[in-house]
Parts: C-alpha cells; structure tokens; sequence
C-alpha cells in the first residue's frame, strides 16, 4: 500500500502524527509494481503539453436540460456554456491567449490551397466530381440540409467537389483493395472518366501498377453528425499534413513549418521521409522552429 498526503506548510498548523494508523489506512490505496518504481525513482507520472480536451457539442434534442418553474426562463435566455463555445470565445480575443488559442486549430486550408494551385500549372483540363452526400437517419434531414453536408471538409475525407487533372497525384484516404489499395497509398491519375478513375500506383510492392477507382459510400465515425458521402476515396496529394504522410518515403520532400509542429516527435516524423538531408528544404519563420519532445511519450 502506498500513502499520498498534502502537506500543510502553515507554520501555525497543529502538528501532524505520521503513526496514525487509521488515517494513513483511510487515504492509502494499493499500487502496481511498475507506479511503485515511477514513484521511487522520481519520474514524473502523468504530463501532457499541450493538454489535449475533447471539446463537447450539444446538439438539438441531444442533451437533457434539467430546470424549475424559476430557472426556465434564465436557462432559455442565457444557455449554459460548453467547452466548445467556450473554446470560441476564446479563439476570438485579441490578446496573447486568443492568438494561442488559433495556432491550436487544426486547418487543412494551407495544404489544400497548395494543391490547387500546383494542379492548376498542369496543362491537362480540370474535371469536377461532386459527391452524394445524405444523412444516415432520414428524420434528420430536415436539420442537417444538403447543402450544409456539401461544405463539410473533414480531415481523411474526401472533399465535396473534388477537382482533378490528368498527371495529379492522389493519396487513398480508404482500403479499397488490400494489399494493393490501401489507406496511404499514393497513385498519380492517367485517365479521368465519369464514374470511374484511372490510376498507376507510385509506392509499394504494386508500384506501377494501373488501377481503377470507383466511387463508394464513406460515413465518418469522429463527427457528431452521422451522414454518408459518395465520392472518390482519394486526395491530392502535391501536400499533405505530416501525420498523413506517415509511412511515406519520398526523394525530395518540403516543410512548410511556418506554424510550428505541437505534437511529440512531429517534427522527426516530418524530417525522416527522405533518405538524406540533401532532400529536405524547410520554410520557418526566422529559420527556426519549436521541436516537441515529452518527458515521457
């Protein structure tokens, strides 16, 4: 058994018996050999930097919301805060916090804007394709209109219109055909038709390889709404976030680290897709950026 107790640094404090038995059996609990020896030995037990929170929704008949006859109107009026709104209140304050605050959201609007632009210097015509997307439950339909689900951009989806050349090279966002197909897989587009994409595979054991490519149904499992998108399961993929390009080898790469890496050992997971450091060119602010490294991973 092992005893934690806060000490009283109150010099006026009645002094502490440290024999006693029953207290010490009251707020004493049992240990497992390993938390014995982190413990002995001084290592930190639990440390997270920065803190990663789940931010709550609340939505519409979603919740329970507990009132009386003289709190009904207060709660309507002034609705109790979530993590989430507060979240973005905080995300709006103009000093030090806020501007901190942003650097925490996760945006896909850098590297989605790159590949555009890059595809738009190919000389091949662009071809649109448009998703079916609809909600899994029809009665929520009327809540969540179509047009709402067309401008969901989720990360490891693919987008609603979905803008391609012939030559663009794409990543698999699902296993469509395991080993030959899977999540990660990089191809680079031959011929583009209507219900169907021709590819030739660019990494692994199939490299070289032509593929085709149909469109299949993908519901996300880490959003609160429940809906269902038909569409291509690929992405551009001139840039991607650095964990997507996990399991990459590449023989030149570019880090655009102008909002630098928070995640542990982000930056080495970045670093380590070429072979030699000839291959990696870097953009930083100043030419310096921050590297995460926990105490304990």
């Amino acid at each position: 058994m092992a005893v934690f107790r806060v000490e009283n640094i109150n010099a006026n404090a009645p002094p502490v018996n440290k024999n006693d038995e029953i207290t010490l059996y009251q707020i004493g609990r049992y240990i497992s050999s390993n938390e014995a020896a982190w413990r002995i030995f001084g290592f930190p037990i639990h440390e997270r930097d920065p803190a990663v929170v789940k931010l709550a929704i609340h939505l519409e008949t979603g919740q329970r919301v507990f009132f009386t006859n003289e709190t009904a109107i207060d709660r309507a009026i002034n609705p109790l805060k979530t993590t989430l709104t507060a979240f973005f209140e905080l995300c709006n304050r103009a000093d030090d916090f806020g501007a901190f605050a942003r650097t925490l959201l996760y945006s896909h609007t850098l590297f989605t804007n790159i590949n555009l632009k890059i595809q738009m210097l190919l000389p091949e015509n662009l071809v649109s394709y448009k998703s079916i997307d609809t909600v899994c439950d029809d009665s929520e339909a009327v809540n969540f209109p179509t047009e709402f689900l067309n401008s969901l951009d989720l990360p490891g989806m693919p987008p609603h219109d979905l803008q391609l050349k012939v030559g663009s090279p794409m990543i698999m966002l699902r296993n469509l055909n395991p080993p030959r197909l899977c999540n990660g897989t990089r191809l680079v587009i031959q011929k583009l038709m209507k219900n169907v994409i021709k590819a030739r595979i660019l990494n692994g054991k199939f490299r070289g390889e032509n593929i085709l490519i149909p469109r299949i149904p993908i519901i996300p499992t880490d959003v609160p709404i429940q809906f269902k998108r038909i569409q291509f399961p690929i992405r551009l993929a001139f840039a991607m976030t650095i964990n997507k390009s996990q399991g990459q080898t590449m023989s030149v790469c570019g880090l655009d680290l102008r909002t630098p890496c928070f995640s542990h050992e982000q930056l080495y997971v970045a670093c380590s897709r070429v072979g030699k450091p000839s291959s990696l060119f870097v953009l930083a602010n100043d030419g310096l950026t921050k590297n995460i490294v926990h105490d304990i991973a």
